[in-house]
């Protein structure tokens, strides 16, 4: 009797400790949720600016939902991103393996397709006349002081790049389309115009210009500074040392989503201060 008495103390003490120890758990478990919750009260709304935010919109996150952690990380609902720029696929300029080897006079010509007048459409008349978004473009490129590239333009009989209409050979969602550098040396030989595209879209000169200084840039070797965002591959992608290593969404060769309201609402603002960075370390004075 002596003996079961004692295993029944026994049993008693360790369903007591046993009970002790889930309560304590339990409100261990209880002061973390606590933590957490007032943790949260001290998130932050983003700054829109901040690349790490920008980023994040890019990809298709509603800025209303990102929030700014104490420790400087983002978390969008149970997700948690980095706030380092570092941790996420930056866009910068790149160029493609060859560059243009008698870069100080590069002839261009313009196909008389892309040259004639047209008022059919009276809020933007001419809009199938590249002619003065060549020109502008040219002014661009050539306007980098630092730079020995430059661009002149001639006539299609003399021209070592020939600015065409594409005559259907685009698709619908294709704007333009430039040739690259050869193995040789040579600058691209044309460049395609859709004066079709997105239904017979009618762009406005700002969008024919930015297209016209996007295009020139792969004819000398830039290739798309967001092309990890593309998918595209990275075969032949070269950095270009002495260009910072951090995104510059202002780019001239970041390529938008090809949408309606991207045409609608372009608002160019010539090449960035990395575009003519890359620009002079690729083709000095």
């Amino acid at each position: 009797m002596k003996n079961s008495a004692n295993q029944k103390f026994k049993l008693l003490y360790f369903t007591c400790i046993i009970i002790m120890f889930i309560f304590s758990c339990s409100e261990d478990i209880q002061k973390t949720n606590e933590i957490t919750f007032e943790e949260n009260e001290f998130y932050e709304k983003p700054d829109p600016n901040d690349p790490v935010v920008k980023t994040l919109v890019g990809r298709g996150w509603n800025i209303d939902k990102i929030n700014k952690m104490s420790n400087g990380d983002y978390a969008i609902g149970d997700i948690v991103f980095s706030g380092d720029i570092k941790d996420y696929t930056t866009s910068k300029q790149v160029r493609f393996k060859n560059l243009v080897k008698n870069y100080r006079n590069i002839k261009i010509g313009i196909d008389p397709a892309l040259q004639r007048e047209d008022n059919t459409n009276t809020d933007r008349p001419n809009e199938d006349n590249w002619t003065d978004a060549v020109i502008g473009a040219i002014a661009i490129w050539n306007s980098v002081p630092e730079s020995g590239l430059r661009f002149t333009l001639t006539s299609i009989f003399d021209a070592e790049t020939i600015i065409f209409s594409d005559r259907n050979r685009l698709d619908n969602f294709t704007h333009a389309q430039a040739s690259f550098v050869s193995d040789e040396g040579k600058v691209g030989t044309f460049v395609f115009i859709n004066l079709d595209a997105l239904s017979n879209f009618s762009f406005d000169y700002d969008f024919r210009l930015a297209t016209m200084v996007h295009e020139l840039g792969h004819l000398i070797g830039f290739a798309h500074t967001n092309w990890r965002e593309l998918g595209e591959s990275s075969e032949g992608i070269f950095n270009i040392p002495g260009v910072a290593n951090t995104a510059d969404p202002f780019s001239i060769m970041n390529t938008p989503e090809a949408n309606i309201n991207t045409f609608q609402n372009l608002s160019f603002n010539g090449l960035s201060v990395r575009d003519k960075k890359a620009l002079s370390i690729m083709y000095p004075k």
